[in-house]
């Protein structure tokens, strides 16, 4: 063999091998980029009013599709609508972008309406499917996302959730009744506890305390009180740092928030949804999973806000 043919046929080995990597490395980023997106019942409420690392107050979006941006509706310490998201996670956050900057944003090539929107945040998930939000106040990072799934979260259960980064302890019990206590350590690492639920209506004492091991009286009792537990709601108490400042050689004060987590509407049967197309003919779009809509009926009962 000719030493021109053996250069011949190293060069067409060595292209054939780079096409193959290439080839390969192209499968693996759209296998992962597929592997991050996701569809996920997503509640959110805020602690207070969403704001730029700057300060300043926003109204936030989310984008539903390639061309499409829609308003993220947050409610102070009352979740949203639940919203049944399908994209990338982590979701990213989207703010209104100003003249200028959209003037930029053309100069630099940006099509609409992506030039329109600038991205501030976005919500890790954490792999969860039906996954509730605290927005703890300025956007970048700063989000608290937990399981609300039943079988994370029973009705009728208690959650408590641990902002402060300090140690809490803490106690829920049936008054007068020893055998109901169950009692929890919430630190930075293990910041959330969820009590078991209930059958039917229940009162409950709840006690949360500071373990301070530089005082000399032991644990600071930070919240006490009662409440009623029924089996078709849940609640979550946020305990956090107060903005007040705390009295000279005393920890911290703390803040306590309270929220209710009520049940989605069911979603309808296929077959329901077939019949109320056949008797009224309302429709509804909805995504097929291929980039097409379908029309369908529209469901009796509400489903959740879809984006």
């Amino acid at each position: 063999m000719s030493l021109k043919i053996r250069i011949l046929l190293s060069c067409v080995l060595a292209f054939a091998g780079m096409s193959i990597a290439a080839e390969a490395q192209q499968r693996s980023a759209n296998e992962t980029a597929e592997s991050r997106r996701a569809s996920i019942t997503l509640r959110c409420t805020y602690w207070s009013r969403p704001t730029t690392p700057d300060g300043k107050e926003t109204q936030l979006f989310i984008k539903t599709s390639p061309r499409e941006y829609k308003t993220f509706y947050i409610s102070e310490m009352a979740f949203s609508s639940a919203y049944e998201y399908s994209g990338p996670v982590p979701i990213p956050i989207f703010r209104k972008a100003t003249e200028e900057e959209i003037l930029k944003r053309a100069e630099e090539g940006i099509k609409k309406p992506d030039r329109e929107y600038i991205q501030i945040s976005s919500i890790d998930t954490k792999g969860l499917r039906d996954v509730g939000v605290l927005l703890t106040g300025a956007l970048g990072g700063n989000s608290i996302a937990f399981d609300l799934s039943e079988k994370s979260f029973p009705n009728g259960a208690l959650r408590i959730v641990n902002m402060t980064g300090m140690p809490l302890i803490g106690r829920t019990m049936v008054p007068e009744d020893l055998k109901t206590a169950e009692t929890f350590n919430l630190s930075a690492s293990t910041p959330i506890f969820t009590t078991k639920g209930v059958s039917e209506r229940t009162i409950k004492d709840i006690m949360l305390a500071i373990a301070d091991p530089n005082s000399a009286r032991g644990p600071r009792v930070v919240f006490a009180s009662s409440a009623a537990f029924f089996p078709g709601t849940r609640a979550i108490l946020f305990v956090a740092k107060s903005k007040n400042p705390p009295a000279p050689g005393k920890p911290p004060r703390t803040e306590v928030r309270q929220i209710t987590v009520y049940p989605l509407p069911p979603k309808p049967k296929e077959d329901e949804t077939e019949g109320n197309s056949a008797q009224n003919g309302n429709k509804r779009r909805v995504n097929t999973g291929n980039g097409k809509a379908e029309k369908s009926a529209k469901p009796d009962k509400p489903k959740p806000r879809r984006v």
